[in-house]
Parts: C-alpha cells; structure tokens; sequence
C-alpha cells in the first residue's frame, strides 16, 4: 500500500475547483451526513428511528448491496450498542447470509459505522480506494480469518494515510479553501471527513 503522496497531492490541488463544484452538486449527500451525525450525536436510540435509517441507508448506499433485512437489523443494532472494534462488526455481519445467500465481509460498512461512532476514523470504499490508487483490502480466494486479518491491517495502513496527508500543507489549504466556501466550522465537520469527501468526490466523473 505505497503512496506517491507528490502525484497525488498535485493531483488534488490542480483539480481543488473541480472537487468543490463536484461537492456542490452533491449538495444533498452533504445533507444527509449532517442530518445522520446531528441525530447521532443525540445519543437516543436510533434502531427503532425510520427515518434515521432510511437516510442512513441512502447516504451509504446500503440498498442496493444484496444486503438482507436482517443485516440492516443487526447493523443497526451494532451501532445502537457503539461496537467500535472492526473485528467484531466483520464477523457479526459475516454470519449472516446476503439476498445471493452468501456470507461476506462488509469492509466498507463496517468502517462506516466506525466513522459514525468516531468521526474521526476514515471510510473505505472503491471511491477512496480508487483516488488512491489502493490494491483491493484481501484476496478472495483466502480463508476468511486471514482476510479478516489483512483487512484489519489495511486499515490501519488507511488511518496512517488520512494522518500522513492531513499534515501536508497542501492538502489543508485544500480543507480550508473547502470551509470557506461552505461555511463548514470545525464543530459541524472535521478534516477527517473533508478529507474523506475530497477523495470520494475526485474519483467521480
């Protein structure tokens, strides 16, 4: 999981017009997350909340996933209960089968929850892994505890690389140029998921 932090950081600063046109246009995605970390922070119950999950599944795009009714129920629930270790949201998400009556690892929804517990880790998915230039988190073809350990190491290797570009100059400017535009205060929003959005929406035609 090597990095050509100059390529991509040149990248992202010559395309800085381009990724807040993108985020105004993607102005209601945007709504949705506030909407999802403002009734979060509430700390009320949120699995028996309709419309909080219905947002949520929408923002993350859970629907069109193969996902059962009873991976939304268990999902829901793990995140009612804060489970914040990876591990443990990766197998209690694999026990159940998909509407292909598969058993998979939920990678990407798994870090989702972990951002919605802790806004301050990052999201996979195929738009980070893709501006990135990241290899795919395991092998298929590999037992399902050693692709659960090589996805417990790539995310850390992921979390290393949101902290490495954070501190680069360049991409504050790029966060900072980001809040100006949209009025997004600290307290509304951290650089983590700036960071996250800039990654997500760059990958996007």
């Amino acid at each position: 999981m090597e990095i050509n932090f100059d390529k991509l950081i040149a990248d992202l600063s010559s395309s800085r017009d381009s990724i807040i046109n993108k985020l105004k246009k993607r102005e209601n995605d945007v709504d949705r997350y506030f909407y999802i970390t403002s009734v979060f922070a509430q700390n009320k119950p949120i699995s028996g909340n309709v419309e909080f999950k219905e947002k949520y599944k929408s923002f993350y795009v859970m629907r069109t996933a193969g996902l059962s009714q009873q991976h939304f129920d268990k999902y829901f629930d793990l995140l009612d209960r804060h489970v914040n270790n990876l591990e443990t949201i990766l197998n209690e998400l694999y026990v159940i089968k998909t509407l292909k009556q598969q058993n998979s690892l939920q990678f990407s929804f798994a870090t989702k929850l972990l951002h919605t517990l802790d806004n301050n880790l990052p999201i996979y998915d195929n738009q980070v892994k893709k501006t990135l230039g990241l290899p795919d988190p395991s092998n298929s073809s590999d037992s399902k505890d050693r692709r659960i350990r090589s996805i417990l190491s790539y995310y850390e290797k992921l979390k290393k690389i949101y902290r490495q570009l954070l501190e680069k100059d360049s991409v504050k400017k790029i966060i900072e140029d980001i809040r100006e535009n949209f009025g997004w205060t600290t307290d509304k929003i951290n650089d983590v998921k700036i960071l996250d959005f800039v990654l997500w929406v760059h990958s996007q035609k």
